[in-house]
């Protein structure tokens, strides 16, 4: 789980501003396999919506990021 991420994702539920969505932005890009940002922002606003707890938001984060991972064994020979 990329914690860094993770965090974004936090700040933008909390501080839906365009600096916090611009940090995001920056961190998914430094990820190999990362959800496309408008994910990432839905997400951010569903948990706004639900008042997601920081428990449900990380396991949410971390289903999304495993959605867009490579297969296991995908780069084995």
């Amino acid at each position: 789980m990329n914690c860094s991420l993770l965090a974004e994702v936090a700040l933008v539920v909390h501080e839906a501003s365009e600096g916090a969505v611009v940090a995001l932005e920056r961190r998914r890009r430094e990820l190999l396999h990362a959800p496309p940002l408008g994910e990432l922002l839905e997400l951010a606003a569903r948990a706004r919506a639900n008042e997601a707890t920081a428990e449900e938001l990380a396991l949410a984060v971390e289903a999304l990021v495993a959605l867009y991972a490579p297969p296991a064994g995908a780069y084995e020979h």
